[in-house]
């Protein structure tokens, strides 16, 4: 690598640091300060040429900071592509421009330049840009750039002509921008157009405005249609499902059938979530609420109340040009936040990869699902066993049919093999028993000539309104 390529790359580390791009931002806005106080205050000779010093001083920071981009851009197209609006915005700032009235109001421009400083550096912020505050901003930006551009302007010209004063001038930019119409026909042309300008900004500001406010208020009326957890960290024994799929509406259908949970509320966390989708699938209940945000990041987790809550089930949530390793990297993330935050939480996530199955068993996580691993199998078992579905189907559906359920040993057979206590064990239990599980041990289906041990639990087949 030749030393230029390197100075390049290291001069771009530089440029791109958030404190020197914070610097450029306040140099900006003292730029604009200056040019109010130039030409809102009255001020001596010495002190004026004083300003116009600090002013070129400012004029060659923003000079060199686009000069140092130019050289590390990799074409003088993408350079002025990326930097055209700071290009304008600094024009204005020399001094032969100073002289001309209409360029006075160009160096406002260095609001907007200030803008684009922010979206460079900070553009990647995607979390703050879920919110509305950047549409708040835009609106509030928007609004002082007009009432300091009405202001200046009305009083560089029209000054003497209907106008006598700075504060003048503010309020009837003011009330300009916000009526949309003038009280006085403007005398000059440089008036005439300054207020042509504040007619379009205010048309402008107020559709922004409309258009804010609508969508503030149908999100809010979305959200109270969609039961939005309000006050997560109360709830207890709660479920907590992460991630939105097409397995999402199955899932719901089982978890709101199961008697177990007849009085347990229910929370699904996704960013994803479509409420006229759950509609539409029939899936609307009252133990059912919704936290419409990423449920990666720890805040949410603990506004879903994760704290109390007794399972969490995360699903693979593909969005976007997500790979699916980078959605496993958002499932082990989540299921590993989720044990620190509350270790005795009962956690099943499901995975692509089966690689990464390790990470969460060391993490805690209690069950680890492979997407496509189990339909696979049973495609794998209906088409060598003809008429074998059906029992799988009526075993894992919900509200009909059978299903499993763990039951606890009757201290009598504590001892006694597994094959030879079937028939005792069918009429106690309700049903046959296919398999069993001692404590902190995996279970073990149909084990033979297993005894049974103190604490053992059984998997029994029951009918679903029994299970």
């Amino acid at each position: 690598m030749n030393k230029s390529v390197l100075y390049q790359r290291t001069l771009k580390r530089f440029l791109n640091r958030t404190d020197v791009n914070l610097g450029l931002g306040i140099v900006v806005l003292l730029s604009v300060v200056f040019l109010l106080i130039e030409h809102l205050l009255t001020l001596e000779a010495n002190t004026l040429a004083q300003l116009h010093i600090v002013q070129d001083l400012i004029v060659g920071i923003l000079m060199l900071d686009l000069l140092l981009r130019w050289f590390v851009s990799s074409s003088t197209v993408a350079f002025l592509k990326s930097h055209w609006l700071e290009i304008l915005a600094i024009l204005p700032l020399f001094r032969v421009f100073r002289l001309g009235r209409f360029f006075i109001l160009l160096r406002l421009l260095q609001l907007f330049a200030l803008g684009a400083i922010f979206r460079r550096k900070f553009g990647r912020l995607q979390h703050i840009f879920d919110s509305r505050w950047p549409e708040y901003g835009l609106l509030a930006g928007f609004t002082c750039f007009a009432l300091i551009f009405g202001t200046l302007g009305l009083a560089e010209f029209e000054t003497g002509m209907g106008i006598q004063t700075h504060e003048e001038a503010f309020w009837k930019a003011l009330f300009s921008l916000l009526s949309g119409e003038y009280a006085e026909y403007p005398e000059s042309l440089g008036g005439k157009l300054v207020v042509l300008v504040l007619f379009v900004f205010g048309m402008g500001i107020f559709a922004m405005l409309t258009g804010t406010v609508s969508a503030f208020m149908l999100e809010r009326l979305k959200e109270d249609d969609m039961q939005i957890v309000q006050d997560g960290e109360q709830l207890k024994n709660h479920i907590v499902v992460c991630g939105y799929s097409a397995k999402t509406a199955i899932l719901l259908q089982e978890l709101l059938a199961e008697p177990e949970n007849h009085k347990r509320d229910i929370i699904l966390v996704s960013a994803l979530v479509q409420n006229e989708e759950m509609k539409n699938l029939g899936i609307s209940d009252e133990r059912l609420m919704f936290v419409p945000q990423d449920f990666t990041h720890i805040d949410v987790l603990k506004k879903a109340g994760i704290v109390g809550a007794r399972t969490a089930i995360i699903l693979s949530e593909a969005a976007g040009s997500r790979s699916s390793h980078d959605v496993d990297a958002r499932t082990i993330m989540a299921a590993l936040t989720i044990e620190k935050l509350n270790p005795g939480i009962h956690t099943v996530a499901e995975l692509n990869h089966s690689e990464y199955m390790s990470h969460l068993k060391m993490g805690g996580v209690d069950d680890v699902v492979l997407q496509g691993e189990v339909s696979s199998r049973l495609l794998f078992r209906a088409g060598m066993s003809k008429g074998v579905l059906p029992f799988f189907e009526d075993l894992l559906s919900n509200g009909s049919g059978n299903a499993l359920a763990f039951k606890p040993l009757p201290s009598e057979f504590v001892g006694k093999v597994f094959q030879t206590t079937l028939n005792q064990l069918y009429p106690i239990m309700g049903g046959p028993i296919v398999g069993v599980r001692s404590p902190g041990k995996p279970l073990e289906i149909n084990p033979g000539s297993r005894p049974f041990a103190f604490g053992d639990e059984v998997l029994v087949i029951l009918p679903w309104k029994q299970a």
